[in-house]
């Protein structure tokens, strides 16, 4: 039994923002977040008025997310074997020359459901690229005592988006449209873009190239005999196939369930970010957990059990709180899940091993083409809320079967 030390020891949770290259990466990043995160926002309103089918607002989404399955384990080797930086900036890169096309393309009025499509793939691939690169570059940014604090902030650059993200987003549809919003997200990413220019990242490369396939086949033979990480995988694979699915539809619940605007449809959405952000200056507050595999079966499963609440939510505050919870809960997943990543895998398979959780992410996609059939049938809120019930089930089942993370 691990013993856990009371009263705890509380540290400087913003401590690796000292280290100037990590704190350029770390502000690149938010700004990345919260610019991915007006693009929930935007996609969504713009689906809705293209074709007012939330069938298609799901199917965007799992567009989007598709790459993420597709590549992430190529982004992974590449993340290992080329610069991180330039793979971070092809990201920001691909992200400003999308979102400027279909800003453009509204504002002159020739926007097609297919632009839309082609904007989320590209998006979704600028994704696959960044995840990889950027996590496995956190060890040579600051030294190994700052390492936790800094996994800590880099996740809370995702936590920090989700809160600004969709009170912007929602914001500049209110003000200056869709079109506009979208400007707005591509110059967020051009300055991201120019912060991350100014790294100095001392890439370690490895001396022996390998073919690429023999190099992918590495990575996988080491996850697979690793004592941990393969149920720590598994049990991260149910929230990505049958929770999350639920971001993509937010616009749909808030507009025909709770009869919201653009505006105030950011402001709920950004009830999620800020648990998330109560979440980070808690963990990063302080010291390791004990037991972090179970508090993650623990906190998946109540995740689960906190989005269905939201979709069945009888009020805009039940929602908000709902989502708050969830937001909560899923940060401080996030954040342990990938503690305990980097902390258990060697520095030469870190973009590879960090790469499987972005094909993970990947499974939300494959979940959103189920929610979009399931909303053929049923109301978007029943839909969200049965799988994310199902989730709760499977996770427990999961944790179950894979009593090495129990354990950890």
């Amino acid at each position: 039994m691990t013993s856990v030390a009371w009263p705890p020891k509380f540290q400087n949770p913003l401590g690796p923002l000292r280290h100037v290259n990590f704190r350029l990466l770390w502000t690149g990043e938010l700004l990345r977040s919260s610019a991915q995160w007006m693009d929930v926002v935007t996609r969504g309103f713009l689906v809705l008025q293209l074709t007012d089918s939330v069938a298609q607002l799901a199917l965007v989404n799992a567009a989007r997310g598709a790459p993420l399955l597709v590549f992430g384990l190529i982004s992974g080797v590449l993340a290992d074997r080329v610069s991180r930086k330039r793979l971070l900036m092809a990201s920001q890169s691909t992200n400003v020359v999308a979102n400027l096309a279909i800003a453009i393309l509204f504002l002159t009025g020739h926007v097609a459901l297919w632009h839309v499509y082609v904007g989320a793939v590209l998006i979704g691939t600028s994704m696959a690229v960044n995840a990889p690169a950027r996590q496995s570059v956190l060890p040579v940014l600051v030294p190994p005592k700052d390492l936790q604090g800094a996994v800590v902030l880099n996740t809370s650059t995702l936590n920090l988006g989700q809160a600004l993200g969709p009170v912007i987003g929602g914001a500049a549809v209110g003000l200056l449209g869709i079109g506009g919003s979208y400007v707005v997200q591509a110059l967020i990413f051009a300055v991201a873009g120019i912060l991350i220019g100014r790294l100095v990242l001392p890439d370690r490369l490895p001396s022996v190239k390998q073919r690429w396939r023999d190099s992918a086949g590495d990575g996988v033979r080491y996850l697979r005999r690793h004592p941990v990480l393969p149920a720590l995988l598994a049990v991260s694979v149910v929230p990505m196939l049958l929770v999350q699915p639920f971001r993509g539809v937010v616009p749909a619940i808030a507009a025909q369930d709770l009869g919201l605007d653009a505006t105030t449809t950011g402001l709920l959405m950004s009830a999620l970010g800020a648990g998330s952000v109560v979440s980070f200056v808690v963990l990063a507050s302080l010291p390791p957990a004990a037991r972090p595999g179970r508090r993650i079966v623990l906190q998946t499963v109540a995740f689960s059990v906190a989005i269905a609440l939201f979709a069945v939510a009888p009020s805009v505050l039940a929602a908000a709180a709902a989502l708050f919870v969830g937001g909560w809960l899923q940060a401080s997943t996030r954040t342990l899940t990938q503690t305990l990543q980097l902390n258990d895998t060697d520095e030469a398979f870190r973009g590879r091993i960090s790469s499987v959780w972005v094909v993970n992410r990947g499974m939300m996609p494959l979940g959103s083409l189920v929610l979009a059939a399931l909303t053929l049938v049923l109301s978007v809120s029943t839909s969200v809320a049965a799988m994310s019930a199902v989730g709760a089930v499977v996770a427990v089942v999961v944790a179950w079967r894979a009593p090495a993370l129990w354990r950890r």
